[in-house]
């Protein structure tokens, strides 16, 4: 949050302006380039593609499963590859 002081606009002690990239990824095979903030996680791409929600899902990087428990500290870098599967309810 920024506050307005006369001419200047002055961030709160504490708040970390983080420069924004464009990421160039590919999910589920379709090229994608999203502008997020650079050192990006896992769980910032998840929600900026607003694809799973409300719906169960698992996601792969490069081949790998990641644990939803760890999509708050997996970084997301230009060129990977993300596989997203979405659960079919009737099996």
């Amino acid at each position: 949050m920024l506050a307005l002081i006369g001419a200047k606009l002055i961030k709160p002690a504490g708040e970390v302006q983080r420069m924004s990239q464009v990421l160039s990824i590919i999910v589920n095979k379709q090229t994608i380039n999203l502008s997020l903030p650079t050192g990006s996680l896992l769980v910032d791409v998840v929600g900026a593609l607003k694809i799973c929600q409300g719906q169960p899902f698992a996601v792969q990087v490069n081949q790998h499963f990641v644990p939803r428990s760890a999509y708050i500290k997996t970084r997301i870098y230009s060129k990977d590859c993300l596989d997203i599967l979405l659960a079919a309810p009737g099996g």
